[in-house]
């Protein structure tokens, strides 16, 4: 059996991220309404909790909900949304005017 060393869970964790990030997107948002700020956020949420599970062995129910009441999920947001609105040439969540 192959041994799973740190580094590949968390990599795992942060293509999973990425693919339903996207799917969900393009599933049901128009791209003038994408929100690159809960993209980022989803990302980085997905890297945490895969260094959660890999390198502190809780499961992944243990570290969702830790993330949850410890109220860490909101400043990931937060920061996501900071970062995403100083990224050059990267508009969040632009609404159309009338």
């Amino acid at each position: 059996m192959i041994e799973i060393t740190f580094g590949i869970p968390v990599f795992i964790s942060i293509l999973m991220a990425v693919f339903t990030s996207l799917l969900g997107y393009f599933r049901n948002t128009p791209p003038e309404n994408f929100n690159a700020g809960k993209f980022i956020a989803t990302l980085i949420i997905g890297l945490v909790i895969g260094f959660m599970t890999s390198a502190l062995g809780w499961t992944y129910e243990v570290a969702t909900e830790w993330l949850a009441t410890s109220g860490l999920i909101i400043w990931i947001y937060w920061i996501a949304e900071i970062v995403a609105r100083r990224l050059p040439n990267l508009q969040t969540s632009t609404k159309p005017t009338a």
